[in-house]
Formats: structure tokens, C-alpha cells, sequence
């Protein structure tokens, strides 16, 4: 059933897109095979509502949903920065005429002190009305802000080491005209700001002065005039503690520190402007401010708790006079048992909130202000008070809350306050199973919030507080990253690619695809022992196939295709725990694989395999003692990567509390030498080789070295490539060409630019310097096909790529698209080599997906592939593919499906590819004609290939209204016309072209 409504999902949404346009892109690309075939929604975090919309985040995206859970959207963004800086802390909570405006966090490169920032971002849900506000401060957070009118005031500090050095106030009206700065006050003058509020039409808020001492000296309440923008300091001041904590309808509550430690309690009427002192505490009241807590405020008196046991505490309500200050009851649990960061809600002249009773129970309480109308909260049904809760919400004239009863489990309540008047307001699993998991928040027509289903799975729903009427939002753009099967770590292997992929049944598993969907599938899974789940690394070489998991490790048979368990006890690795690719070293040219195991006792090992039982065997343990700490335990003594082998010695980087040390190990006799002097403690190394030399590089900021080495320690030399003259003065990533070496280098002069060295300094010289000047276009991403290395730059916005052959002269661009100006930025997500060139993933923008060709010719970029036409896009921060003949298998996601399994066919030999121009690069549908039509419609469509073609015709339910039989067409140009006589009824149809496992779609009106 899932399959089958999943299956309708897909074409339903296909069909809306083709209603949004009807002219969709040429693409190549189809779906291989869906191989988890759940669907889910995004699981929202972080629940944020304006009223007219909600806003949340998901899978690290921002996303939307109207007042009412009808649609809900991503809004695909291309975010600066880590977008997990949407934690609950990071929101800014202000919303602005339906427009959420929220903290981002991010990684500003180019910054001295600090790479981190928080920028004030505002959102209307759409990609354009998604912009930042404020511009871009190293060490600048954004602080606490408040919503008055049509504008926003919020705060931006300063962070200095322990404390804030600078507050400045700001405002905004949600677009970047109209935010500016208003003030800025210094922790050592006027006093830093922590929290705004609004009083009788005046931003007010206390400043924290600090002096020599990392505690303030004094605290004055301030004024800020929302009209002339000036600031008033008022004369109230404490040299011990000061806090606003409540504003009523007329009072505005402050918590004061004595001059002898004490805390008092002071309000000041919004006529007179005069603070008053109210309450004092007793002396033998714990007088920390995480004792003492305001609760609430009412439209006519604020709530406030405090404790002089660590096991009771009293509850006090105030009007702001001394007089009407007064216990409301002492059975609460002392300050021990009390969290400062609890929630509360009021409803009219109620308030709710949780705080534990005398026996230390957590409870939910209700009060009007009164000593009789102060209790617990039960549930009239079973008598039986709630216990914790996430939170409380206000919509219209209740409070909801989720909480837990033993009939219902854990679900969504509402209450106005009294114990009879607490109702249950959705059960999204009825019975004692619990569905609400987070709390709501309140639009102007309901409230939203995460609930678990049926299945148990979380679910954004929506509900109007009318029990049975709750509903789940319709996923029409959903993002099912935890559902899908993330196709990862593809690797070539004879005429098949492997991959690991992972479904609810099998877990993460290996999976092998020729492009087809009848040979896509898990590999052997009826083996004996069982082939373990989550395949951890994939390694080849000559003629056998390496698969880790967390278990086992196997090997394939290339001739035979036989899987062989190699880890089995007395037969080799006994568990290759933290296996991953960079613990497996495998090379075509070498007939054995290197990689580091765990023995039965869970001490470290170093294996080297030939893919067979009696060819798996040990090298060395590394239970060796440590250079530092003689007494240091050898199972804590790992393999840090396998780095490759020198003259018959493999070389390693081994871990140490220490540090990273390399070593050269005799596979013979599987002793241990250290190549370099054991102060030199790694950061990170690798090893290349050119001229003949193999060399390490040596890489802890800000030092670069290279070694030579024959993999003994005598042998092992270190050579100056940096710092002298004419040489760079640091080394960023280096890469193996030909007989030399390819690094990225810093100058003061050229930047970051690319440079080519034979291993020696007068070797070593800059190639290009694609950017001229310091900027630097920063070349990474090095990948060699033949005698040629192609690599991506940074340069005037945007990302090209280039091919060297090791001169000048052969340095030169071969993509250079670009975005117009004050467009999205182009983006080159990952490169794939052929025979002859290499494919290029790129994004132009913000979700325009692309796939390019080009060989090492000077522009001889080409473009195969301009998007997907189905939702896809390409997957996540790490792009996996592999080149399989004319074929490119690689990964996409799709916001219902998830990542999935896909093939772009590549047209031809890929030298053939910047000169195939007869055949279409991709499957094309024209809009059929005429539109409207009574009795005939003309359709023409490209194939790029021959392929079986079916024509449908639907109707706006989604029925299938008409067929023809399938039929086996040529590559080219193709027309149909489709006899569509009196038997259709007016309307709208989709009509739906299937070639092969591709689907095209276009809508056309029948009017009779």
C-alpha cells in the first residue's frame, strides 16, 4: 500500500509542477531504482508562528506552513554558514507583519580574531523575501529582541572572552533600508543591555556596568525613546543586582539587590514613573536570583516564588503595592527543585505554570491571584493533577499545553485555567499510547506542532482545539532525509558500481547497480554468515572487491563472484572496528590492500589482504609503548590512516594522545620505525609521490614541511619548499601529477594560487595566478585523468574549472559560467573523471542542478544536464557518483523520496560529447497542440537514445482516461497525434509520455 500511494504521490506532484510550467527542462537523468520506499515529512524543530504562518527547520532548511496546515514549503536558500545554527536558543522570536525574523549562525572566512558570526535574518517564506538584515561582525551575536508596532528592536553584543564587552541597539522594519543602528553602550561606560521591554509606549531595559572585576559594579534602569531614539537614564541604580521581571497593565516589576545582599522586590507605576519598593525578603530567604523567580504577570498582578529551604518555598502575587503584596500558598518544593528556565502562560487573569509541590512532584499549577483560586491542575475526568509539560501556548481564550494521563499517554491539552473548565484537545493516538511530543505554538486560525502518528513516526499537524478534528499537515513538499536510503561511497568495480545504501528492513547495507532497475539490488543477501549491515567502506584491488562493516570484512571475487567473509577467527581480521575509507589503503597497481583491525581482545592490528582467506594475514600490533608515557594502554595506541607504501614498507599515521606520529612498518618481521623526530607532532599528513620520491607533507597551522623518504628513518629528509625566496609561505593541499606535485600556496603577493614542484625548491614555482594580485582563487578539488589534472577555482563570485598539464602554457580555463550580477553564485559541488575528461556537478544558484563535460581543451565545457524536472536535486553537502561506461550513476534527493539511486546516460564516448549535436542530450516534451483542443492533440517529444515509449492521458483525479499500446522508438525527434474523441468529457488532462523508467508531463484543456 505504502508503494502504491507513493507511486500516486509522485505523479500528482508531477502534475502540479506542469500546471507551474509547462515547458519543463531537457534533462538525461532518470530514476534508477527508489530504493527505500517510505515516504516522510520533515521533522520540524524549533516551531516559530507570526500568526498568518509558522516557521520551522528541518534537515538543516528553513521551511513554512500557513495559518491553517494546509501547505507547507521549504524555502531553498543558498544559507551562509552552518545552517545548525538554528538551535531553540537561536531564534530570535520576533515576528513582523507575518515575516519571522531569526538568528543565523554562520562561518565568515577572512576574519582575524573569530571565523564565527550571527547575522538577524528575516523570512516572508519566500527564497526572495529570505535575506540578512544586518551586516556580517566578527564576534558580534545577536541578542534578545522585542516587537513594537511595525518595528523590531533587538539587540547585537560584542562577545569578549567570559562576559560582553559592547551592546548595540538596532531596529528594524524587515528590510535592509530600514534597519539601522540607534545606540551603542560599553560595558566600562554606559553599561551593557541583556533584555529590551516595552513600557507604556517606551523601550525600557537595565544596564550592567562592569569595571576592573569580571562582575558589575553597577546597574541603572534606562529609558529609550522610541520617537527621538535618545536614551534616559532614570537615577535608579544598584550596586549589587537589578532585573525587570514584570510589566502589567500599569506596574513594571523589578527585582533589587540590597546594599547587604539582599533581594527586594520593587514596581514602578507607569503615572508616576517612581519605583516603589514593595516586598523584602526575609534574612534567612536564599537570596540568589535562581532562587528568587518571577513567574508570571497578569493584566493586574505579577507572581513571584521565593524560597528559604532547600525543600519548600512560598508563592507570592503582587499588585505593586505593598499592600496587595501576599502569600498565595507555601507547598511548593524549595529552591533545590526548582528550574529557573520553566514556562508559564496566562489566559485573562489567570496564569499557569509548572513548579513541583511539597513532595517534590512536578505539577501543573493554576492561579487567579488568589489564595482560593491557587491549585494544581487535575483533569476533571480521572481526577488525577499533570505532571511536566514542554511548554505553554495561548490560543483565543485557553492554554495549551502538551502533558501526560494515564488514558490518553502523553498528548495536547487546553484549559482556561480551571480545573473544569481542562479539556483534551487532540489525541493523535487514541488510547494510552502518547502522539504530542513538543509543544505548539498559535496562529490566528490554530495551533501547530510535531505529534507522532499511527506508525510512531513524527508528523508536523495541525489542529483548531476541537478534539477529533486534528490533522496532519499534507507533505506536498516534504524532506524525507531520514527515510531515504542515501546512496554513498560509489566505487567502480568491472562493469558493475557498488554502493551502500540503507531501507528500514536491512539497514545500511551493499548494493550493486549496472543502470538498470532489474540489476540494482543488495549484494548477495542470502550469504552464509550473513553479510553484516552498515557497510562502513568499499576498497578494490586487481581483482577483488573489499566491503567493511562493523562486524566483518569481505571480499568479492571479480572472476568468480564469490563473497568471502575474511574476518572469521583464525582467518583474519577478528573485527575491523572504525573501519573507515581513510583505514583501508588499496591500489590498483599493488596485487594487496592495507587496513587497520581490532583482534579478539580488541587490541589494534595492521592486516594486509590479497582478497583471499590464505592471503589475509597481520603485519604488526600496535601495542608498541608510547614515546611519552611508558605506562600509556596499547589499545588507545590506533591507526590514524594507512598512508601507503614505500619500497616495500608501509607507511602509517598513528594516533597517541600525544599527537599523530608517522611510522614505516616491515611487513617481514612487522616492526615499527618512526620516520620523523617525535617532537613533531601531526596535524594532519599525507604522502605523494613525484620524481621518483615519495614525500610527506606535513601540515600543523601555520607550519608546512615536505619529507623524502625510502621508509626508514636515515632515509627520511626534510625539504624547504616554504618561506625562502621566491618560494610560498605556506601550503594549503598538494596532489600527485605526474612527476611532480600540485599544492594550493599562499603569498602576500599572489594569494592563494596554484604551484607545481619536482620535490626540490628550485623545483617549486607558482604555475598561474589565476587571480591577479592577493586575492587568491584558492584551487582545490584536484582530479587527474591522463597527463592532465583538473581542479576548481574561486574567482569574481563564482566557481570555474581548470586543467593543467604541469606548464603555464597548459593552465587554462575550461568552465567559466557564470551568474549574473546579483544573482546566485555558480557552485562546483564535485568533479568525476572518464576516459578522457571529467563530469562536473554544479549549482547555479539555488536549486538550478546541472551536469557538465569537458576534456583538458581550452572552454571546452559542455552542458549535458540542466536540472531535474521531478523535484530532485543534488544530494546533500556530499556529492557520490561513479562513471560506468556511457553511463554516470550518482545520488539525488527529492523532498518526499529522499536521497535516491540515479543515472544521467552520457551520449556516446565521452570525447564525442562537446561535438554530438544530431541526437537530443535529454528526453524533451514541447507543449502539445492546439491547447485548448476538442478531438485531437499533437504531441512531439526528443529521445536521446532508442527507448519504449507509452503514452497516458489522466484526468484532474488522477484516473488514467486513455492509453496506447507501448512501442520501441529511435533516438530523435518524435510526433504523435493522440485521438481524444467525445468520450472525454471538458477538462483539464495530464497527459504523460513514459520512456523507459523517464516520465514527462504536460497539461492540456479539452473544450468540446
Amino acid at each position: 500500500m505504502v508503494n502504491v500511494m507513493k507511486m500516486w504521490v509522485r505523479g500528482w506532484i508531477l502534475g502540479v509542477a506542469v500546471i507551474l510550467s509547462v515547458a519543463l527542462p531537457a534533462s538525461a537523468q532518470s530514476l534508477v531504482k527508489d530504493i527505500n520506499t517510505l515516504t516522510s515529512g520533515p521533522r520540524p524543530h524549533d516551531l516559530v508562528s507570526t500568526g498568518t504562518q509558522a516557521f520551522f527547520t528541518s534537515g538543516g532548511g528553513l521551511w513554512v506552513v500557513d495559518e491553517a496546515g494546509i501547505h507547507m514549503r521549504r524555502v531553498f536558500k543558498d544559507w551562509p554558514g552552518n545552517l545548525r545554527g538554528f538551535a531553540p536558543d537561536q531564534w530570535a522570536g520576533a515576528a513582523l507583519n507575518g515575516k519571522l525574523l531569526f538568528r543565523l549562525q554562520g562561518s565568515a572566512t577572512g576574519f582575524s580574531q573569530s571565523p564565527y558570526f550571527e547575522d538577524l535574518w528575516v523570512s516572508d517564506g519566500t527564497p526572495d523575501g529570505t535575506f540578512s538584515l544586518t551586516d556580517v561582525k566578527s564576534r558580534y551575536r545577536i541578542g534578545h529582541s522585542i516587537a513594537l508596532g511595525n518595528h523590531v528592536y533587538f539587540l547585537k553584543h560584542l562577545a569578549d572572552g567570559y562576559r560582553n564587552s559592547v551592546s548595540e541597539l538596532w531596529i528594524t522594519n524587515g528590510t535592509k533600508v530600514g534597519t539601522e543602528l540607534l545606540a551603542s553602550f560599553r560595558a566600562s561606560d554606559e553599561g551593557i543591555v541583556e533584555s529590551l521591554h516595552e513600557f507604556d509606549g517606551a523601550l525600557w531595559f537595565v544596564t550592567k556596568r562592569y569595571g576592573e572585576s569580571r562582575y558589575p559594579v553597577q546597574y541603572d534602569l534606562v529609558q529609550f525613546d522610541t520617537v527621538s531614539h535618545e536614551s534616559t537614564t532614570t537615577g535608579f541604580t544598584s550596586s549589587t543586582y537589578m532585573d525587570i521581571t514584570g510589566i502589567s497593565e500599569s506596574k513594571l516589576f523589578l527585582f533589587v539587590g540590597e546594599d547587604d545582599g539582599g533581594l527586594e522586590l520593587w514596581a514602578m507605576d507607569k503615572d508616576s514613573r517612581d519605583p516603589q519598593r514593595v516586598h523584602a525578603f526575609p534574612d534567612d530567604t536564599y537570596v540568589s536570583t535562581y532562587a528568587t523567580w518571577g513567574i508570571a504577570t497578569t493584566s493586574s498582578h505579577f507572581l513571584f516564588k521565593s524560597s528559604n529551604s532547600r525543600h519548600f518555598s512560598d508563592l507570592y502575587a503582587s499588585d505593586g503595592t505593598p499592600e496587595g503584596t501576599h502569600l498565595l500558598t507555601n507547598k511548593m518544593g524549595g529552591w533545590s527543585t526548582w528550574n529557573p528556565g520553566r514556562k508559564s502562560g496566562v489566559v485573562g487573569n489567570r496564569a499557569l505554570f509548572q513548579a513541583p509541590d511539597s513532595t517534590h512532584s512536578e505539577r501543573i499549577w493554576t492561579t487567579d491571584g488568589t489564595v482560593e483560586g491557587t491549585e494544581i491542575l487535575t483533569w476533571p475526568e480521572s481526577g488525577d493533577p499533570f505532571d511536566v509539560t514542554d511548554g505553554f501556548t495561548v490560543f483565543r481564550d485557553e492554554v495549551f499545553f502538551a502533558a501526560w494521563q494515564r488514558a490518553t499517554g502523553w498528548e495536547l491539552w487546553a484549559t482556561d485555567g480551571t480545573p473544569g473548565g481542562t479539556r483534551l484537545a487532540a489525541d493523535f493516538r487514541p488510547g494510552p499510547e502518547s502522539g504530542s511530543v513538543d509543544p505548539v505554538v498559535a496562529t490566528n486560525s490554530g495551533v501547530l506542532g510535531t505529534a507522532l502518528d499511527l506508525s510512531g513516526n513524527p508528523r508536523l499537524w495541525y489542529s483548531s482545539g476541537i478534539p477529533g478534528k486534528e490533522r496532519t499537515v499534507p507533505y506536498v513538499t516534504d524532506y524525507a532525509r531520514n527515510n531515504s536510503s542515501h546512496p554513498q561511497r560509489f566505487r567502480r568495480f568491472g562493469n558493475t558500481v557498488y554502493f551502500t545504501a540503507g531501507t528500514e528492513e536491512t539497514g545500511r547495507d551493499l548494493w550493486k547497480t549496472d543502470g538498470t532497475p532489474s540489476d540494482t539490488d543488495l549484494l548477495f543477501p542470502p550469504v552464509p554468515d550473513g553479510l553484516s549491515s552498515n557497510a562502513t567502506a568499499i576498497g578494490s584491488i586487481r581483482d577483488h572487491l573489499f566491503i567493511a562493516t562493523d562486524d566483518s570484512l569481505y571480499s568479492l571475487s571479480l572472476e568468480s563472484g564469490r563473497i568471502t567473509n575474511l574476518s572469521l577467527p583464525g582467518r583474519g581480521p577478528f573485527h575491523p572496528s572504525r573501519l573507515r575509507q581513510n583505514r583501508m589503503y588499496f591500489n590498483d597497481s599493488s596485487p594487496y590492500g592495507l587496513l587497520f583491525a581490532l583482534d579478539e581482545h580488541g587490541n589494534p592490528e595492521l592486516w594486509t589482504s590479497d582478497g583471499t582467506v590464505d592471503g589475509t594475514r597481520k603485519v604488526s600490533a600496535f601495542g608498541t609503548p608510547s614515546t611519552r608515557n611508558p605506562d600509556f594502554s596499547p589499545y588507545h595506541d590506533y591507526l590514524d590512516r594507512v598512508m601507503g607504501t614505500v619500497d616495500g614498507r608501509h607507511v602509517v599515521l598513528k594516533y597517541a594522545p600525544e599527537g599523530r606520529f608517522v611510522y614505516s612498518i616491515d611487513p617481514l618481521t612487522g616492526s615499527m620505525e618512526m620516520l620523523l623526530d617525535p617532537s613533531l607532532t601531526f596535524g594532519s599528513a599525507h604522502m605523494v609521490q613525484g620524481h621518483n620520491t615519495h614525500l610527506l607533507h606535513y601540515y600543523r597551522s601555520p607550519s608546512n614541511h615536505f619529507f623524502t623518504t625510502d621508509g626508514t628513518t636515515s632515509g627520511t629528509k626534510k625539504v624547504e619548499l616554504t618561506g625562502g625566496p621566491g618560494l610560498p609561505e605556506s601550503i594549503q593541499e598538494v596532489h600527485q601529477h605526474q612527476n611532480g606535485l600540485l599544492f594550493t600556496a599562499t603569498t602576500s603577493d599572489t594569494g592563494r594560487e596554484l604551484w607545481y614542484s619536482d620535490g626540490t625548491p628550485e623545483g617549486t614555482r607558482i604555475l598561474r595566478d589565476i587571480c591577479p594580485g592577493a586575492c587568491g582563487s584558492v584551487p582545490q578539488a584536484f582530479v587527474s585523468v591522463g597527463e592532465h589534472t583538473f581542479f576548481k577555482v574561486y574567482s569574481e563570485g563564482d566557481d570555474h574549472v581548470w586543467v593543467t598539464d604541469g606548464t603555464t602554457e597548459g593552465t587554462v580555463p575550461v568552465i567559466t559560467e557564470r551568474t549574473p550580477e546579483g544573482e546566485r553564485d555558480v557552485e562546483v559541488l564535485r568533479m568525476f573523471p572518464t576516459d578522457s575528461g571529467v563530469l562536473v556537478m554544479m549549482r547555479m544558484g539555488v536549486r538550478n542542478n546541472q551536469i557538465w563535460y569537458t576534456d583538458e581543451s581550452k572552454g571546452s565545457g559542455r552542458l549535458l544536464s540542466d536540472g531535474f524536472d521531478d523535484g530532485y536535486e543534488f544530494s546533500g553537502d556530499v556529492q557520490h557518483g561513479a562513471v560506468l561506461g556511457h553511463q554516470f550513476i550518482f545520488a539525488a534527493e527529492h523532498p518526499i523520496y529522499g536521497d535516491e539511486l540515479f543515472k544521467l546516460d552520457l551520449p556516446g564516448r565521452a570525447t564525442s560529447v562537446a561535438t554530438e549535436s544530431t541526437v537530443p542530450t535529454g528526453i524533451g516534451i514541447e507543449p502539445g497542440y492546439p491547447n485548448p483542443f476538442s478531438k485531437q492533440l499533437t504531441v512531439s517529444f526528443d529521445l536521446p537514445t532508442a527507448m519504449e515509449i507509452r503514452i497516458e492521458v489522466f484526468d484532474m483525479l488522477g484516473r488514467r482516461v486513455w492509453t496506447e499500446e507501448a512501442t520501441r522508438l529511435p533516438a530523435g525527434r518524435h510526433t504523435t497525434v493522440l485521438q481524444l474523441g467525445p468520450e472525454l468529457a471538458s477538462g483539464v488532462y495530464h497527459i504523460r509520455v513514459r520512456a523507459d523508467s523517464h516520465v514527462r508531463t504536460i497539461r492540456a484543456v479539452k473544450a468540446d
